[in-house]
C-alpha cells in the first residue's frame, strides 16, 4: 500500500524491536526516522531500499549498531546514533559510499570506533567515554572538516 514511499518518519512513539521485514514492502525509502523511540533491538538486513540516504535513530535505548543491521544502504549521507546506550560500534563505511555526517554523541563508547573515515566531513563522538585514540584510526580522514570529541576522557 505505501510501496512509492520515500519519506517515513517514526519518531516519538513507543517501537522497541525493529524486525527484519517490518520494512521490506519499501523499496523506494530515502530517509528513515526512528529517533525518540524505546528501539533496544535492531534485526539484520531490515532495510530493501539501497537509497537510504537520511538514518536517524537518536533518543533509543540500542547498546550496539552492527553493520549487519542495515547491509543493502549505499548512499548513506546522515546517520544520527546520539543519544543511546551505545558501547559497540561495527561499521564497514567502506561499503557505504558518501558518508558524510555521523553523529555518535552521548553515547557509553569507551573507544574510538573503528570507522572507515575517508568520506566523512562530520564525525561528533562528544560525551562519551573514549579513553584513547590509536595513530592508525586517523588516516585518509582528507574530507574531515568537523571532529567533536569533547567531554570524553582523553
Amino acid at each position: 500500500i505505501f510501496e512509492k514511499l520515500d519519506h517515513l518518519d517514526l519518531s516519538m512513539n513507543k517501537l522497541k524491536i525493529i524486525k527484519r521485514n517490518d520494512f521490506a514492502p519499501l523499496r523506494h525509502l530515502r530517509s528513515l526516522n526512528l529517533s525518540h523511540n524505546e528501539i533496544k533491538q535492531i534485526e539484520e538486513n531490515i532495510l530493501v531500499s539501497t537509497f537510504v540516504y537520511f538514518l536517524d535513530l537518536s533518543y533509543n535505548f540500542l547498546e550496539i549498531f552492527l553493520d549487519g543491521m542495515f547491509k543493502n544502504i549505499l548512499r548513506l549521507v546522515y546517520l544520527n546514533l546520539s543519544y543511546n546506550c551505545l558501547k559497540f560500534i561495527d561499521l564497514d563505511y567502506k561499503k557505504v559510499y558518501f558518508m558524510s555526517t555521523t553523529l555518535l554523541q552521548n553515547n557509553q563508547l569507551e573507544k574510538f570506533p573503528n570507522l572507515y573515515l575517508k568520506d566523512f566531513f562530520d564525525l561528533n563522538l562528544s560525551n562519551n567515554k573514549i579513553k584513547i585514540i590509536e595513530k592508525n584510526q586517523l588516516v585518509d580522514i582528507l574530507k574531515l572538516r568537523i571532529l567533536d570529541l569533547g567531554l570524553n576522557e582523553l
